[in-house]
């Protein structure tokens, strides 16, 4: 009678498996499925522009909402003004919001500024909120209908001028020199087209403008005018700012 139960049990568990298998692989979403990141984001009450044409993957865990997008190569999109996206895009996934958002930074008064979150609170107001640390932006939900293009390397200099610095780009200081010393190079387009590459180099030339120090830059930088943080204001060293 033992062994009958046993066996019993045994064609029981083979026969639920499969149902286990099936639930267990419902819950993790990847771009093999039908639908595209684009139709996703629109199911949850987001614009399906938030991200490129070019995103080569996507997972979702639908019960924690854990989304982690992967494109080719990191690129720069242009909305209402330049967005860079990394490799990789990490956030949380709500109703309505990208939360915890890691590998997309914005482009303000000439600095690349992370964006931590993009919310809409209200579709009936045709308003998206952009949190950027330093400010909160509400931009036209009609931005984002479509999926921007995503331009690469030097291409993405052309949709709005200086780029943020890519991964195996060299230290460019102001005047053309990389970062290290040496004479400006001759063939340096000159002031009008002066950009810092890496965030090493614009951390250095923001900490000689403000005082600030290194771990504190992200919140000093952007109590500066580009030309403050290239000129160096003596009188800006002064108003070293509190909580620097």
């Amino acid at each position: 009678m033992a062994n009958s139960l046993l066996l019993g049990f045994l064609g029981l568990a083979a026969l639920l498996l499969p149902f286990g298998a099936v639930a267990a692989a419902s819950s993790l979403s990847s771009s093999s499925a039908a639908s595209s990141i684009h139709d996703v984001l629109r199911a949850y009450g987001l614009p399906g522009g938030l991200l490129p044409r070019e995103v080569d993957s996507y997972t979702l865990d639908r019960p924690s909402g854990q989304l982690e997008v992967r494109l080719g190569r990191p690129c720069y999109a242009r909305f209402d003004g330049m967005v860079l996206f990394d490799s990789v895009v990490r956030a949380n996934l709500t109703y309505g919001g990208l939360r915890a958002l890691v590998g997309v930074s914005q482009e303000e008064l000439f600095l690349w500024l992370p964006v931590r979150e993009i919310l809409v609170s209200d579709p009936s107001s045709g308003l998206i909120l952009f949190d950027i640390g330093l400010a909160h932006k509400q931009l036209s939900l009609s931005l984002f209908e479509s999926p921007p293009d995503c331009s690469t390397g030097e291409e993405g200099e052309g949709l709005s001028g200086p780029r943020a610095p890519l991964p195996g780009d060299p230290d460019v200081l102001e005047d053309g020199r990389e970062d290290g010393g040496g004479e400006p190079r001759k063939d340096h387009p000159g002031p009008r087209h002066r950009l810092v590459r890496r965030p090493v180099a614009m951390h250095r030339v923001a900490r000689r403008a403000l005082g600030c120090p290194g771990h504190a830059i992200a919140r000093c930088v952007g109590l500066a005018r580009p030309a403050e943080l290239q000129g160096g204001d003596p009188r800006l060293r002064q108003r070293r700012p509190s909580h620097c």
